[in-house]
Order: structure tokens, then sequence, then C-alpha cells
């Protein structure tokens, strides 16, 4: 009898063992799979990486232009609240034609100070400006001048 048991003990063995390879060659499968796709992953991560680290380059480089940009613009472009409008100064003899881009509440002494800044060698004369035929009161901003986007602000020239 206990040889029956001792057969059938080894037919258990047998059975388990084969399983047990079985499983481990499953196991090996699994691992191989997952190391595969483990480095596959890690393939993507570096390409992203590199992706992150060109875009983030870019980025730098854009705001870097911004920040060029928002040097060369004369007025506050943080400000929602106010109109940005662009006005031309032009001379009567038509020699000088100046755009400039501003805001709508520009004190009209800062924009004539750009003019100037432009054309340093007119400072030294009494200038009259006007926009549509009325004198510009320089202590006002260009809304209480009345002076709108595309208006044409004419100058006057007299010596002193």
């Amino acid at each position: 009898m206990w040889i029956k048991k001792f057969f059938a003990y080894e037919e258990k063995n047998g059975k388990l063992e084969e399983n047990i390879k079985k499983l481990e060659k499953i196991i090996e499968k699994i691992q191989k799979n997952n190391k595969e796709k483990l480095d596959k992953l890690k393939i993507q991560m570096s390409s992203r990486e590199k992706l992150i680290l060109e875009l983030d380059k870019k980025i730098k480089e854009k705001d870097i232009i911004i920040m060029k940009l928002k040097s060369n613009v004369t007025f506050d472009i943080s400000s929602l609240n106010e109109n940005i409008i662009s006005i031309i100064f032009s001379s009567m003899e038509e020699d000088i034609i100046f755009p400039i881009i501003c805001n709508n509440t520009d004190n009209f002494k800062i924009v004539e100070n750009m003019f100037y800044e432009k054309y340093p060698e007119n400072k030294n004369y009494n200038n009259i400006f006007k926009v549509k035929g009325r004198k510009i009161n320089e202590s006002k901003n260009l809304e209480e001048n009345g002076i709108n986007n595309n208006d044409i602000i004419e100058i006057y020239f007299y010596n002193s």
C-alpha cells in the first residue's frame, strides 16, 4: 500500500515539477516581455526628455524675442483698460512723417517727447501741434485732446 502511495506521490511530484517548469517558462516570458517594454519606455522617455529640452530652449529664445520687442514698445502693453492707437506726426512741408503707437491715455507731452527723441533738431523751435485743425493741449492725454487711432498730428515750427 505504501508503494502505491509512493508512486502516486511520485506521479504528483512529476506533475508538479512539470507545472513548475511551465510556470518558470511563463515567468521567463513575462520577464522578457517586461524588459522589452521597459527598454521601449526608456527610449521613449529619452526621446521625450530631448524634446522637452528642445522646447525649453525654444521657449527661452521666444522669451528673449518678447523681451526685445517689449523694450521697443513705447507704451505699457500690460494696461488692459487703455486702447492702443497709432498716430502720425506730419510737418506742413511733409518732410517729416513719423508714426507712433501709443495708448489713448498717454499724456501728449510724453508722445511729443517721443517725437523729439527721433527728431531732436526740432526741439528748439516754438512748435504747435494740431489735430483736425484744433491746437493740442500738451497737458492733456490723447483721448482728452480728441486724438483717435490713425489721426495725423500736424506740426507747425516757429523760431523762438
